[in-house]
């Protein structure tokens, strides 16, 4: 039995006791044959797809050991082809198939977990003329991949070889036209080899604008691993065992604007002066590295002084400095800074004079760091109205009141996240519940995760419905202060009678003399 389901412009077959492709409605374009029984699929195999206008065809999990050479050639309007999951078919029989396919329309190619130990060299020569312009081929076991495999494919624009294990990889005959490039997730020890080998200063991608060689085996970029790559808009080089950040590995990509590195170095243990030396970059992403920034590890007057265009930074979980002065060093030059992201920090104080700075900071994340207070929020935030979104979850909070934040930052805030912090619940948190029922700021995971944690019998009560009775925190009364001001007066009063009492005598004394003296100078 197998089901057949028809949606919109797609039909899914699935089941096991299918043996064949069925008819479809004209009105298919697209085809998913998931976890049948095509295990031979002869030279009329896909006579029922010629019927429709078959645009996209998958092939997942059938069992297929067998496509006919021909079988692919009546197929003239077939724009994607998806294989995954076939690990009984041989790609040698794979490529004769395609090999004869029509190719006037075919513009992606898919080929997914089909534990291929090998990918032929004549892979693809019978595509003297096509369009592709995607290909992927992951999941496989290739130590070593040629790249004039892919020659033909000479409109490629987007390739990815991910998670085939691959140690070695020679860009010779790599197409020149590929601008995307998916080398994650393989066991490369270095980056390939940019150049063309017979004339080193020229580019064998010379458009490439994005690249990614994340989760790989990496241990070190030096100043020329990146060269050749002109374009190069965009680098992804997270979960490489990269310890050390060399000086200037980013000045031969002159529009480099992206740079993702987490999760680098098992730790990363050292950043040279001026590793990010590029007048380019915008967007830094070092999560996940747990660097020391609180060591002497790495120059914070220079770290970013040559970066004038940063706009994106995102240090989350590393060990932040332990001195306003480092702090302020490190990210004084970073005028033009939009968002940074601080979050897990093992930061405990806010420092003076450091966020003021940031004239253009719209986003500013503290989470999940020690912080519990703060003296002045003025030095703090002082002057920050460009601030739209302020995240402090997860820290020691207690107690926000009005000199907390300044009044003019806080309302200009969109997002405020003051969540899963350990309020007391007492007369100086008054100002913050009154403040949160009136606010127009949105409140990120309010209120189900702002609660209190003191006093013992109020723990776990969420802050919305804690209210203390006028009883318990009376509102402060005008002649409270008019009793206040009476009382001082009275004892000021008081206080000039009994000195005047207690020294009449000299005070008399004083008087004689004064008017001893008027009486000599009028004569």
């Amino acid at each position: 039995m197998f089901l057949k389901t028809v949606k919109n412009h797609e039909a899914v077959c699935t089941g096991r006791d299918l043996h064949y492709i069925p008819l479809f409605p004209e009105n298919i374009h697209d085809v998913i044959m998931n976890g049948t029984n095509l295990s031979y699929i002869g030279e009329n195999g896909f006579d029922n797809l010629t019927k429709i206008t078959l645009k996209k065809l998958y092939l997942n999990d059938n069992l297929i050991l067998y496509i006919h050479p021909h079988s692919f050639t009546k197929l003239i309007y077939l724009g994607k082809i998806y294989i995954s999951d076939e690990k009984r078919l041989n790609v040698d029989i794979l490529k004769t198939g395609l090999g004869f396919s029509t190719k006037e329309k075919l513009t992606d190619l898919i080929f997914d977990y089909n534990s291929w130990s090998y990918l032929p060299l004549d892979m693809f020569s019978n595509f003297t003329r096509n369009h592709v312009a995607k290909l992927r081929i992951k999941g496989n076991t290739f130590p070593e991949v040629k790249c004039n495999t892919f020659s033909p494919l000479n409109n490629l624009f987007d390739m990815s070889l991910s998670e085939n294990l691959i140690e070695r990889l020679d860009m010779t005959g790599i197409p020149g036209a590929i601008r995307k490039l998916h080398l994650d997730n393989n066991l490369l020890p270095t980056v390939p080899d940019w150049c063309v080998q017979a004339k080193r200063n020229t580019s064998a991608v010379q458009y490439l604008a994005y690249l990614d060689l994340s989760y790989n085996s990496i241990g070190y970029i030096k100043d020329d691993s990146l060269g050749c790559l002109p374009k190069l808009e965009m680098l992804v080089l997270n979960g490489n065992p990269i310890g050390r950040i060399y000086n200037n590995i980013f000045t031969n990509n002159p529009i480099l604007y992206t740079v993702r590195m987490s999760k680098i170095g098992y730790p990363l243990r050292k950043i040279d002066d001026f590793a990010f030396n590029s007048s380019s970059l915008s967007n830094l992403n070092m999560q996940e590295t747990n660097f020391h920034f609180d060591l002497g590890n790495f120059n914070p007057t220079s770290i970013f002084s040559l970066s004038p265009n940063l706009t994106f930074l995102y240090l989350d979980q590393s060990y932040l400095p332990k001195t306003e002065i480092r702090m302020q060093q490190m990210f004084s030059s970073l005028i033009k800074l939009k968002v940074l992201s601080l979050s897990s920090g093992s930061l405990a104080f806010l420092p003076k004079n450091v966020f003021p700075n940031l004239k253009s900071l719209d986003t500013l994340s503290l989470s999940a760091n020690r912080l519990s207070s703060w003296n002045d929020g003025n030095a703090v935030f002082r002057n920050m109205t460009s601030l739209r979104k302020l995240y402090l979850s997860n820290n020691y909070i207690r107690i926000i009141n009005e000199t907390t934040f300044p009044f003019e930052v806080l309302n200009s805030l969109k997002e405020l996240d003051l969540s899963r912090n350990p309020y007391a619940c007492s007369c100086d948190q008054l100002w913050f519940t009154e403040w949160m029922k009136t606010t127009h700021v949105k409140l990120i995971m309010y209120p189900l995760f702002y609660r209190c944690r003191q006093p013992p019998e109020l723990d776990n009560m969420v802050l919305q419905k804690y209210a203390e009775s006028k009883m318990q925190c009376p509102p402060w009364n005008p002649l409270y202060s008019m009793a206040i001001v009476l009382s001082c007066s009275g004892l000021l009063l008081v206080t000039f009678i009994t000195i005047g009492l207690k020294c009449q005598t000299n005070i008399k004394n004083y008087i004689y003399l004064w008017r001893v003296t008027y009486n000599r100078r009028k004569g």
